[in-house]
């Protein structure tokens, strides 16, 4: 599982403009005996994760504006 804070903030003022709290997200990954392949699938797993949470964090953003 992966719990993600995301703020946008505006250079000049230093003002948060629009943020996101506690936003999660979880992918399942086959554990074996063997150390590579469960590195490899952890990392697939991660990355899976990575995807949905910025397609999840634009949506949000192009949502406000």
């Amino acid at each position: 599982e992966v719990e993600l804070n995301a703020k946008l903030i505006d250079r000049d003022s230093g003002k948060t403009i629009w943020q996101a709290k506690n936003m999660t997200e979880r992918a399942a990954f086959e554990v074996s005996v063997d150390p590579l392949s469960n590195r490899f699938n952890q990392k697939k797993a991660l990355q899976a994760i990575a995807r949905r949470l910025a397609q999840r964090l634009y949506l949000k953003t192009m949502d406000r504006f």
